[in-house]
């Protein structure tokens, strides 16, 4: 199913897609077992609900939000401000940027991406954030801060996250082995004979 191009508000209550080109308001998912898919476009605020999947590669999203057991992934695009809304509610971020996430009281599961601006804030104390990296350091900062987290998602790529008053107390680090480098394996030794 393609929604129109463009409007105001649309509903989706069974899978989907939103690409380049569409721009909506606002963006509802509903129903267990409903995924779509928005790989472009502008769109306002998301909202998936009812156990319902949104995978998340291109495109310019305001806010997403998570509520009753749904689960947002993100691997790109851009996303302002992605918000675990309520228990049993799951965002999977593995890429993309951010300009701060909000951890609620669901799971917020981090393997990549970039968080920009102000960083991850506890929207209500009682979420779980789980990041998965290797060579983390951690460096308080004195102010209205928690602190800062620097290491490196599996891939190598380095990141950086500032965590406001009372969120870094939520993160669970998950220290995982980093990407293997490529191994050259031209085969067995050869000889060859020149001729004249």
């Amino acid at each position: 199913v393609g929604p129109a191009a463009s409007g105001a508000y649309i509903s989706f209550s069974r899978d989907g897609v939103i690409q380049d080109g569409d721009s909506y308001d606002g963006v509802f998912v509903y129903g267990n077992n409903t995924t779509v898919e928005i790989k472009g476009g502008n769109i306002g605020k998301l909202l998936s609900y009812d156990r319902s999947t949104v995978n998340v590669s291109g495109g310019h999203i305001t806010n997403a939000q998570s509520y009753e057991q749904s689960t947002i992934n993100i691997s790109g695009g851009t996303v302002r401000v992605p918000n675990t809304g309520d228990a049993g509610s799951t965002i999977n971020v593995t890429g993309g940027t951010f300009w701060n996430i909000e951890a609620g009281s669901g799971e917020l599961n981090l393997s990549g991406g970039y968080i920009a601006g102000l960083g991850i804030i506890a929207a209500t104390g009682d979420g779980a954030v789980n990041i998965y990296g290797y060579g983390f350091e951690f460096s308080p900062m004195p102010g209205p801060n928690d602190g800062r987290l620097t290491g490196f998602w599996q891939d190598g790529t380095p990141f950086s996250i500032d965590f406001r008053p009372g969120s870094y107390q939520l993160v669970t680090l998950h220290e995982i082995s980093p990407a293997s480098a490529p191994i050259a394996n031209a085969g067995k030794d050869q000889t060859i004979i020149a001729r004249k």
